[in-house]
């Protein structure tokens, strides 16, 4: 009897190892059949056995599913195709639609196209950036989704050796700068002139007074809707002026953002500079804006010079532009090559004071324009221009201009025959007064047998006054006491004439 059972447990044990080997593996070592070699020996190899054909049934069960797979991709690939097939059915039977109907769909969409653009800048910033982005091939030709209606126009005021520009769109205007401080009632005159009551936007480039002088006026005298300004501060009168007025009518001013988007009626406008927080010079905060109106476009760039420039040239925005508005006045810190090449302009537009004593415009910049052949609008050859467009064509109300470049030489004479001076030194005792009368009128000259230069000089200079430089500065100043030459150890002096300096310093100017 015993070994009966001894056998059949043997028979179970071995019958596990053959169909389950971890059962069979499992008695062998409880039941210490054979000794331990012989049982490390077998419970290996079965167990191999076991593993290999667990493995095996695995992948005979993924070649199943990899096949029902298949068969599921192409019933579903057949299936897709009977639905492709009644789309073009569908497609073939609703172009046999009457033409009523299709006229009916299409003033439809014209409607839906109109309250679109009347959204709050809020909500529509990402459809304004859509439609900047369609706008790439400007003037190429009409296109319905940049349909426009009546006209925009642009004012490049003629406010002498400053900035003003007017932009009208159907019911909407915005100005752009305002002059100098005098011509504040020039440019509330043409704007009245114009039948302006309202101004949705003004912009302050940067705070140079030939660009702010006149806004402080201006925003006493209008209704004002929103005042664009950078980051920019001066502790001159004229930009205290400006801040109070906005003050005074409960405005602040609104910080440009670079590729923000706000409409001026049918019209497009979007920021493009400054790009960077701060600056070595003052003209490169100055605010760059992008006009689209349909396939026009026109680009405001008010001073920014080559260092601004070349941010927006390798910002990726789209520079190009119909009308370009010369930097700082056709001077030769701006418009440098690589930007003129990114706007590709038809047309530019100079706002320069006529005779004025910086010699603007440039002479590069202007047989930059010419060798490009690109038609030059000046206002200190034609006044103000108007350029008009209804979204496919511009024009212009005065013919282009020449490409000399600013006279200097009835200001070099004038420093010649009243100013006895050696080059690029201190004026002699012996300095005597301008032609012009507006030099004199309640100003300090040079005492009768004094030596030395006048350091106490305030006034507006003429192009015989004495002011001062350094060879690494960016302006010129009317006094040497100015506390921005405190620490500088090369102080250059001559008449203004000679300076080669652009710039009037913000501090003692």
């Amino acid at each position: 009897m015993k070994g009966r059972k001894f056998n059949n447990s043997n028979l179970l044990m071995w019958l596990a190892l053959i169909f389950f080997a971890p059962l069979g593996v499992f008695m062998m070592w409880k039941n210490k059949r054979f000794n331990k070699p012989a049982r490390i020996i077998i419970s290996a190899f079965f167990s191999m056995i076991f593993l290999a054909g667990v493995v095996g049934t695995e992948d005979v069960n993924n070649d199943a599913s990899s096949s029902l797979m298949a068969d599921s991709q192409q019933e579903q690939s057949i299936d897709d195709g009977k639905e492709e097939q009644n789309k073009d059915q569908a497609a073939e039977e609703d172009n046999k639609a009457p033409e009523e109907d299709v006229k009916s769909e299409e003033d439809n969409s014209e409607e839906e196209v109109e309250a679109d653009t009347k959204l709050p800048e809020e909500n529509n910033q990402q459809e304004n950036n859509q439609e900047e982005d369609k706008s790439t091939a400007v003037g190429a030709g009409k296109d319905e989704s940049n349909k426009v209606t009546g006209t925009l126009k642009v004012h490049y005021i003629d406010v002498g050796q400053a900035d003003s520009i007017l932009i009208q769109q159907g019911d909407s205007a915005m100005l752009i700068d305002g002059g100098n401080r005098a011509d504040d009632t020039t440019v509330k005159s043409y704007l009245d002139s114009q039948g302006i009551t309202e101004l949705q936007y003004v912009v302050g480039t940067h705070a140079h007074e030939d660009h702010i002088g006149g806004l402080s006026y201006i925003i006493n005298s209008f209704k004002v809707g929103k005042i664009y300004f950078p980051r920019q501060t001066a502790t001159t009168q004229v930009f205290q002026s400006f801040v109070n007025a906005a003050k005074n009518k409960g405005l602040n001013f609104t910080a440009p953002q670079v590729g923000k988007t706000f409409n001026l009626g049918d019209a497009v406008c979007t920021i493009l500079a400054p790009r960077s927080s701060s600056y070595s010079g003052s003209n490169d905060y100055s605010i760059v804006l992008k006009v689209v109106y349909g396939n026009n476009s026109f680009l405001f760039t008010g001073d920014a010079e080559a260092v601004s420039e070349m941010e927006m040239v390798n910002g990726g925005l789209n520079l190009k532009a119909d009308v370009l508005k010369l930097g700082h006045h056709g001077s030769k810190t701006a418009t440098v090559v690589n930007f003129l090449n990114a706007v590709n302009p038809k047309y530019a537009v100079v706002s320069v004071g006529k005779d004025n004593q910086y010699g603007l415009p440039s002479q590069s910049v202007m047989d930059r324009l010419k060798s490009s052949s690109i038609p030059v609008y000046r206002t200190d050859e034609s006044g103000t221009i108007v350029a008009t467009s209804d979204g496919n064509t511009i024009e212009f109300n005065k013919a282009p201009g020449s490409y000399k470049p600013g006279n200097t030489q009835s200001s070099t004479t004038q420093s010649n025959s009243n100013t006895q001076s050696s080059n690029n030194t201190q004026s002699n005792s012996n300095t005597q007064s301008s032609s012009k009368p507006s030099s004199n009128s309640g100003s300090s000259q040079a005492g009768s047998g004094s030596t030395g230069t006048n350091d106490n000089t305030v006034t507006p200079p003429a192009t015989t006054s004495t002011v001062y430089w350094t060879p690494g500065g960016k302006s010129y100043h009317t006094t040497k006491g100015c506390s921005t030459l405190s620490r500088s150890k090369t102080i250059h002096s001559g008449p203004l004439s000679s300076c080669p300096k652009d710039d009037p310093c913000d501090v003692c100017h």
